[in-house]
């Protein structure tokens, strides 16, 4: 697991950072930079400046101007990684801009529905037929797409697009060069 020295001031900022990278890395504050840690993360405004590793901070020439978008410290951290999303439907695990999501069996059967729309928009009753059968009520489809979008978009990559009329669909950006087993 990749190791991260965030230095900072802010505990508030490093909470915000260790809270968003968990399970992804290893995150700890202010401790002595020295070798074992894959990046130092030097936050400019309330430490001063480091020539290690990557700057956050308001000014120029920080490497990640505060406030950021989470995706773009991931980004940083671990690579740009592939922007297509894939889908392996044995182990219900879905990876997209090199973050992976493990989805629950209800989860998976909603993204394999809108995801054989091919980039097309899949209607709501369609959606509720499919993954819950006849006669299902129109709001546990909303709470699953909202699940599905925390653990998707956690890489700042918008992936399910919605329409009143239409229904929901894929991000055509993360269908290129998708791989669905």
């Amino acid at each position: 697991m990749k190791r991260v020295l965030v230095i900072t001031g802010s505990r508030m900022l490093f909470q915000k950072i260790r809270l968003e990278l968990d399970g992804l890395c290893e995150c700890e504050m202010n401790g002595e930079v020295k070798e074992g840690y894959d990046t130092v993360l030097t936050d400019v405004d309330s430490v001063g400046t480091s020539s290690v590793g990557l700057t956050l901070g308001s000014g120029e020439g920080c490497d990640i101007t505060l406030p950021f978008a989470i995706g773009e410290l991931k980004s940083r951290l671990f690579g740009k990684g592939s922007t297509a999303l894939s889908y392996d439907r044995h182990t219900r695990r879905a990876t997209l801009g090199g973050v992976t999501a493990a989805l629950t069996e209800v989860e998976g059967a909603l993204l394999e529905a809108i995801l054989e729309g091919e980039g097309g928009f899949v209607s709501r009753e369609s959606l509720l037929t499919r993954v819950w059968g006849e006669g299902a009520n129109g709001g546990v489809l909303s709470v699953y797409v909202h699940y599905l979008r925390e653990k998707l978009e956690k890489g700042g990559i918008k992936v399910i697009l919605s329409s009143r009329e239409m229904g929901y669909k894929i991000n055509n950006e993360v269908l290129k060069d998708a791989e669905n087993s």
